[in-house]
């Protein structure tokens, strides 16, 4: 018997956001009880949805750099990554087209278009 594919319930780009950034939050509290390490706040401007070869990624990000990566799995899941493929690297500002359209999607998401 073929097996069925889970397909993720329907979420909004909202949502999935607000889920992400809860994750990072209780990573960061369970770390800091653990090591005392201290945890980069996320930009919700330049944090993002991003989909790469038919996968979901909830990417939260500074100015500087990504601080996590989250896979949106079939089931609707968020799975925190470790490694994360290379196109979610944040360009520098004024870095080509990708970085324009990154940041007029940013300019998008404050307004909340």
């Amino acid at each position: 018997m073929p097996m069925k594919e889970l397909m993720a319930p329907e979420v909004s780009e909202d949502e999935l956001m607000a889920r992400a950034l809860r994750a990072y939050w209780m990573a960061a509290r369970k770390d800091k009880k653990e090591s005392g390490a201290s945890w980069e706040i996320p930009s919700t401007p330049l944090s993002r949805v991003e989909e790469i070869n038919g996968k979901l990624y909830a990417v939260l990000q500074n100015a500087a750099h990504v601080l996590a990566v989250y896979r949106v799995r079939n089931d609707g899941v968020l799975k925190s990554l470790k490694r994360w493929p290379q196109a979610l690297e944040p360009l520098p500002f004024g870095g080509g087209p990708a970085a324009s359209v990154r940041a007029k999607k940013a300019k998008k998401r404050a307004k909340g278009e």
